[in-house]
């Protein structure tokens, strides 16, 4: 027997499976594929059957092939990444779990081969702003660094580094404190204070080990839940500053001892760079330099004829006094404030303000210097922090929506039909995907509309974004449209934080609106708006955002009797209703059961561990008889059940499935009798519990939300 010859009996299992399948020999030759294979490679079968896995993959683990089958031999089971080379030349990246097989005598390996290029293409982008953020931090002359909540350094900026006098290597594993010669944060520590209370501190220390004074800032980073856990630290060497402060102090002082000296002291003063400010206890303004009238826009006198509450917004009779007592206390202290000009102007100051006793009389000397340029780079800086970080968290939340998804294991990427008139909705799908009109999908519950979603996004133009799914049935209606179009942190109570809504997520893609006659009314307004503009509002935020989404929706009810009832707007349908595709029910299509069964008994086996080989005649023609109200979803809960109790290798469907339900069409006709009657049966078997394992929902492949709609439709309720 050759090996092509061995492995006809695996073409059907292999064929419905989602991944592309590769069955290799010992020798690396190819000698078994399934479609989704020659779909992702672009070659014909019998193309790929007379090739080698050198011909397709381009690396694999960097080792060669023959070490590579050894690996396998003695692990048996191997997952990893590596690229494979379409027809075409293009080389993409993909993700392969093998499994190693002795058949009839002979050694092979299956490659379950994923792609995984949007999954690669987000990470690119996380890595990319992460560079970004790098660069942002690299490119600010003062020292940053970022400190987690046990004080370990996690980053210094290359200024901090110069600062500190040391490389990369030499903070991993310390704290922030050690690099002071400290054992543990002292109690007036920025980074400990910050971490307690949540706010910024400022500080100017005096720095032994480095003999500098800096000026210290310690900026909280909070995570989606208020918390702080990290800070920002922002480091300047203000030595320089202080010196000078120190030698204008001690000139005024040596100045103003002497009375002869006066007109020197005057001429000194006014020679300094900083506006200087000698203010008595009562807050009067006792002498000022040039430099203070030329930045306040008053001449000497009209300064001498005022107060510091005249110049300063921030100041009252309180508050001067506990400053007052401050410096007198500390001697001398540095803070940040505000001076209004002559045009009632407001310009940012940094004050050090010294504590002067000169003849009996005490004065406070203050030194102020003009930050409005550093706060409007501070300002630029936040900007540019709050961008990236808004980018960050879109790109996080595409990783965590494509993560999702490739979580759940085996769901369809392929279509299993062998229906003419399901086939003709494949054909409507490949017309209207390259496209951007609105899909309406039509159809009952449970017979993959989703799955003809995914089918539209992923050979459309924004197959390379996220395709972002709302059931709009699955959330209470208080919720619907924070959940669609996003809010700002504190728009309602327990918003915390703020939350990018769905239509944003999906901007330059396509947004999957399911069991959409579920939306309420008042909600329909604004749904339209987006459909017809493009526009919306985040909850709490006045702003209008622009989107460019395609959007496919989905539904089982009629929404042309819901707009005759007024439960739906006419206008939305309107919109909505562009190009319908109605998905037929299982029913319909009779001979895609058998395929269904079998794709089902591949998905479930290895997760249930049990190996089907054979199906009775009987049961296959008691399945194909059933009515199937509940469709594919119906079946796929009944073959997952039937493993389970398949006591060998043929498949059993047990009591759970009587004859009974076979009749149900030999002598009703009316499908809604029939399907009142099923739903009834089955909620009397389950004493009315809907929801849960053993519940009907369960049982009928139904979601809880659905089925409840069902009964108050049927007019079905517990008597």
């Amino acid at each position: 027997m050759n090996q092509n010859s061995a492995f006809d009996f695996l073409h059907l299992k292999i064929d419905t499976v989602p991944d592309a399948v590769f069955w290799i020999a010992s020798d690396s030759a190819v000698v078994g594929v399934n479609d989704v294979a020659c779909t992702q490679m672009g070659y014909s079968k019998i193309e790929l059957l007379s090739m080698k896995i050198d011909h397709i993959s381009t690396d694999y683990l960097n080792i060669s092939w023959e070490d590579l089958w050894s690996k396998i031999r003695i692990e048996k089971t191997l997952l990893f990444e590596t690229r494979h080379v379409r027809k075409n030349g293009d080389i993409f990246p993909v993700e392969i779990r093998t499994n190693y097989v002795e058949y009839a005598g002979k050694e092979f390996v299956s490659c379950f081969v994923r792609d995984i290029t949007a999954f690669k293409e987000v990470e690119r982008k996380s890595k990319e702003t992460s560079r970004i953020l790098e660069a942002m931090f690299q490119a600010i002359p003062d020292s940053l660094g970022i400190i987690d909540a046990d004080f370990g350094i996690q980053y210094y900026n290359n200024a901090a580094l110069k600062l500190f006098g040391i490389t990369q290597n030499d903070y991993k594993d310390k704290k922030c404190f050690e690099l002071l010669h400290e054992d543990a944060p002292c109690k007036e520590c920025l980074n400990l204070k910050t971490f307690k209370t949540g706010h910024l501190h400022i500080a100017e220390k005096y720095i032994e080990r480095l003999s500098l004074w800096l000026d210290i800032r310690s900026y909280p980073i909070r995570d989606d839940q208020g918390n702080v856990i990290k800070v920002i630290e922002h480091i300047r060497d203000i030595s320089f500053k202080k010196k000078s402060e120190n030698e204008l102090k001690r000139t005024y002082e040596e100045l103003v001892k002497s009375e002869q000296d006066t007109r020197l002291s005057h001429f000194e003063i006014d020679r300094a760079a900083e506006a200087i400010l000698l203010i008595n206890k009562k807050g009067s303004l006792v002498r000022i330099n040039d430099v203070a009238c030329s930045w306040l826009g008053f001449s000497r006198d009209e300064l001498l004829n005022m107060t510091i509450f005249n110049i300063n917004p921030n100041y009252d009779k309180n508050s001067w006094k506990t400053l007052w007592k401050k410096v007198i206390d500390k001697k001398v202290t540095t803070y940040e404030t505000t001076h209004f000009t002559s045009g009632r102007k407001e310009i940012p100051m940094e004050v050090t303000s010294n504590y002067l006793l000169f003849e009996g009389e005490e004065y406070i000397v203050s030194f102020c210097r003009d930050i409005q340029e550093r706060k409007q780079a501070e300002k630029q800086i936040q900007n540019a922090i709050s961008e990236i970080e808004s980018l960050k968290n879109r790109l996080e939340a595409e990783n965590l929506y494509l993560q999702d998804e490739i979580k759940l294991t085996h769901n369809f990427d392929e279509i299993i039909t062998q229906n003419s008139t399901f086939r003709k909705v494949l054909t409507n799908v490949e017309k209207v995907a390259s496209t951007d009109s609105t899909v309406l999908l039509l159809g009952e519950t449970g017979t993959g509309k989703e799955l003809i979603a995914r089918a539209v996004h992923d050979i459309s133009n924004w197959m390379d974004r996220p395709l972002v799914k709302v059931n709009c049935a699955a959330l209470p209606a208080s919720l619907i449209e924070s959940e669609l179009f996003g809010y700002e942190k504190g728009a309602f109570t327990g918003a915390l934080t703020q939350k990018i809504g769905r239509f944003e997520l999906a901007d330059k893609g396509t947004i999957f609106l399911d069991e959409i006659g579920e939306l309420p009314l008042e909600l329909q307004p604004k749904l339209l708006r987006v459909i017809q503009d493009g526009e919306f509002e985040r909850l709490g935020n006045p702003r209008t955002m622009k989107v460019n989404v395609r959007i496919i929706a989905a539904t089982n009810r009629d929404l042309s009797k819901e707009v005759k009832l007024k439960t739906f707007r006419a206008d939305l349908f309107y919109r909505l209703n562009v190009f319908p595709i109605t998905v037929p029910p299982l029913r319909d299509r009779k001979e895609d059961i058998p395929l269904l069964i079998n794709h089902f008994i591949i998905k479930y086996s290895s997760r249930i561990g049990k190996k089907i080989d054979s199906i009775p005649h009987k049961t296959m023609a008691t399945l194909q008889k059933y009515n199937w109200p509940g469709n594919v979803r119906e079946l796929e809960n009944l073959i997952e059940r039937a493993l389970i109790i398949s006591k060998g290798k043929v498949l059993e469907i047990g009591d759970w499935f009587s004859e009974s339900h076979t009749e149900l069409n030999d002598d009703i006709n009316d499908l809604e009798h029939v399907e009142r009657e099923h739903i009834i049966k089955i909620l009397l078997s389950t004493h009315y519990k809907i929801r849960g394992e053993n519940g009907a929902a369960k049982i009928l492949g139904l979601k809880p939300t659905t089925l409840e709609a069902r009964m108050k439709k049927l007019n079905i309720s517990k008597e």
